[in-house]
């Protein structure tokens, strides 16, 4: 298939909006045709930036979607809005790239699914660490962990922040605990069917679960212990830090978010390993900027290229954190995993 210019419009105008903005201005192959934010102000600075001429903003979504000179949209929403977002841009026909997580519950998710499949179009989960060509380097060697260490833990999320909100973002477990999820069924390369969990609301005073130290057992007896919460982050690793035991071979991945660029070290470092298909790209310590090519190339040009996240990864990532949150709250020792 030729490849085409890609014509993106983008609904909200925050911080990842942007960011997902300045990699659409680098790319031959891409233009921003409309953002849309209920602060029209925001939108206007971000088209300023980011977009040329020709572009519109707008505080409908439902007009942005309704257009039909946009292949694709991006959704940078607050998380209780990627549903119908998403569900709306699928049945206009758009390709859908979907801010982490893919949204709240197991139904809406397989409905996000199935709703793509039924549209033949793309939807791909904002899960970027992926592409971090630490991670990348990592994945080409074709390790099989039989145990992994994790955690994701972060300074103290303020008791007003939105993401904190039960009902707008979920909190701090599910929405930063998802990327961590995600990371370790990746780099595990199988399913995992069930967890076992303990926790509860240990970093404020009333609300959602906010602390969790699970084990995920994967279908092969493969083991991964996880810590998420907002407690307080590591000062040796950073926010992000991952661990594969692998008999013969460890890797420690470590500072993934941040800022700072992601490090892989080796015990019995491997022969020369290539980064996979993000390339180790100076300009991209992250995957953020990686993950939104590839998904324009696939607008563009048809196909997805092997280990994107799909919205079957997004659907796993919050199956996954509604069973730890069922772990946790009925001290059960172990519950399956239900997709």
């Amino acid at each position: 298939m030729g490849r085409k210019n890609v014509r993106v419009g983008i609904i909200g105008c925050g911080l990842m909006g942007n960011t997902h903005a300045e990699t659409l201005r680098m790319l031959s192959n891409a233009e921003i045709g409309a953002a849309c934010d209920l602060q029209i102000e925001a939108a206007e600075r971000l088209l300023a930036d980011f977009a040329g001429p020709g572009s519109y903003t707008t505080t409908d979504s439902a007009q942005l979607l309704a257009d039909d000179s946009l292949d694709a949209v991006l959704i940078c929403t607050w998380h209780d809005s990627h549903y119908p977002l998403a569900m709306a841009a699928l049945a206009n026909g758009k390709h859908v790239f979907i801010e982490k997580p893919l949204a709240f519950t197991v139904e809406q998710c397989r409905a996000i699914q199935e709703a793509g499949h039924a549209a033949g179009r793309h939807v791909v989960a904002g899960f970027f660490a992926r592409f971090a060509p630490a991670v990348q380097q990592v994945k080409a060697a074709g390790l099989r962990p039989i145990a992994t260490v994790a955690q994701m833990s972060s300074p103290r999320w303020a008791d007003d922040f939105w993401a904190q909100d039960p009902h707008l973002g979920g909190g701090n477990v599910f929405s930063q605990g998802c990327h961590l999820l995600d990371l370790c069924c990746y780099l595990q390369g199988e399913e995992p069917v069930a967890v076992t969990a303990q926790g509860g609301t240990l970093t404020h005073r009333q609300g959602l679960i906010d602390t969790v130290a699970a084990t995920l057992r994967f279908a092969s007896g493969a083991v991964a212990s996880l810590f998420i919460s907002d407690a307080g982050t590591n000062p040796h690793t950073g926010k992000v830090m991952i661990q594969l035991f692998c008999v013969d071979q460890v890797v420690g991945i470590h500072h993934l978010f941040g800022g700072e660029r992601g490090q892989a070290a080796w015990w019995r470092p491997p022969g020369r390993v290539e980064p996979g298909i993000s390339g180790a790209l100076e300009w991209d310590t992250t995957g953020h900027r990686t993950l939104v090519r590839h998904f324009v190339n696939a607008v563009g040009e048809g196909g997805m290229p092997p280990g994107m996240p799909t919205a079957e990864d997004g659907l796993r990532a919050t199956a996954l954190v509604e069973a730890l949150f069922t772990a946790v709250r009925n001290q059960r020792e172990e519950v399956g995993v239900k997709r």
